[in-house]
């Protein structure tokens, strides 16, 4: 399913995903994951699939910045999630050099390029944390269903200020600030 946690800025809805993904400790009270209270933030880790607000590209090929600490992949399971971004018609290239920290690539490129980065992860858990924002509705709206269509077994917890992503969503969390 897909999950929506919607609210203005300051309101928690990034430091809830970063405690999801292991790269915060929560202060106090407990995280639970279908069922099983989760203390091992590595094991969190291997369940997540996280595209963070702050994109980073490495100054290597496209394919370098896909596969970082993936290994191998064969170049049809690239192409694959490239065309769910809608990035395979762009990107025809794998060795293509983005240039430093994507500089040959637009904001929602770049955002698009992470998505497929995650989805070559098939984790089960995909966070997208403001991933979204450099795009327009029709993208965004086609790129969530290609995601469902092609990987019905991954739930989508997406963190938008944007009120078009709550559309998209079987659920949505309205987080206050306080």
């Amino acid at each position: 399913e897909i999950v929506v946690l919607h609210g203005k800025s300051g309101s928690g809805k990034s430091t809830l995903a970063d405690i999801l993904a292991g790269l915060l400790e929560p202060d106090s009270g407990e995280l639970i994951l279908n069922g099983r209270k989760q203390v091992n933030p590595a094991l969190r880790r291997n369940l997540i699939s996280y595209v963070p607000q702050q994109i980073t590209l490495l100054g290597s090929s496209i394919r370098d910045n896909l596969t970082f600490g993936l290994g191998q992949l064969c170049d049809e399971s690239i192409q694959t999630c490239l065309e769910i971004v809608e990035l395979n018609d762009r990107i025809a290239d794998l060795d293509a050099l983005p240039g430093e920290n994507g500089l040959k690539l637009s904001g929602g490129e770049k955002q698009r390029l992470l998505i497929s980065q995650a989805l070559l992860l098939q984790r089960p858990i995909l966070i997208l944390d403001e991933a979204t924002s450099g795009l327009d509705i029709d993208m965004e709206r086609r790129i969530f269903q290609r995601i469902r269509d092609s990987f019905p077994q991954i739930s989508i917890l997406a963190i938008s200020h944007k009120t078009s992503v709550k559309n998209l969503a079987h659920r949505v969390v309205e987080f206050k600030s306080v």
